[in-house]
């Protein structure tokens, strides 16, 4: 059982935004003002919270698929950075992949978005840039880069919101689950749309290989789940 599981029962209960907000490295750490003008408006102020709080009590390998503007990325990133400083340790960088055009995210696809740029922009601004190894392609791409890049560690964190068909969403979990440890967290954003959905009601429940912990009860409907079995 990984550290970030054993501590789920509470993970809500931990840092808040506004506690977030307040940390400082030398300079403001994460500032309110860069908090507000960070990429994207695809999640709640709960599940930012969940997000580094999960990534701040992670000791290994945290993988990301699906960056959009970098939001996300960032409070992962923010989570890992005040590990490493807490704790005067080297701690894991988050592994983003996006290839930053045609989302294909909640509310269908958008052709020809270009993202990268508000992405670069966002973790600039956070001071996270540092934190942060981004393979830029699909996850289908990806799976042979992470292998040659990072070899065969064991994830950790998982979180998944990628692609949101059927195809997709399958896809990105089927080939990562594997990657993750026994006990590790796959956190699926989007939980209660299209492919997402799927997945969780396909993967996820008794004499399943994930058993579902949390589940954040607003629109954007995160939910976080427990490694249990292999497929």
């Amino acid at each position: 059982m990984s550290m970030l599981s054993e501590n789920l029962n509470n993970i809500t209960h931990s840092l808040d935004l506004e506690s977030i907000s307040r940390y400082h490295w030398g300079r403001k750490f994460l500032t309110y003002r860069n908090i507000q003008l960070l990429g994207g408006t695809m999640h709640s102020d709960k599940e930012k919270c969940i997000l580094f709080n999960c990534a701040n009590r992670t000791q290994g390998q945290i993988v990301e698929i699906g960056a959009y503007k970098g939001l996300s990325t960032t409070y992962l990133a923010a989570g890992v950075k005040l590990r490493a400083f807490t704790t005067r340790t080297h701690a894991c960088h988050v592994i983003t992949i996006d290839p930053f055009i045609d989302y294909k995210g909640r509310g269908g696809m958008r052709e020809n978005e270009w993202t990268r740029e508000d992405f670069a922009h966002a973790i600039y601004l956070a001071g996270v840039s540092s934190h942060i190894d981004c393979l830029e392609m699909t996850s289908r791409d990806a799976e042979e880069a992470y292998t040659a890049d990072y070899g065969d560690p064991a994830i950790e964190l998982l979180f998944i919101d990628g692609d949101h068909t059927s195809e997709g969403a399958h896809f990105d979990f089927e080939t990562y689950f594997p990657k993750v440890s026994l006990g590790g967290v796959i956190a699926i954003h989007d939980s209660c749309y299209g492919g997402p959905c799927e997945v969780i009601q396909e993967y996820s429940g008794n004499d399943k290989p994930m058993r579902e912990v949390h589940r954040c009860d607003d629109e954007y409907s995160l939910t976080l789940h427990v490694k249990v079995a292999e497929l």
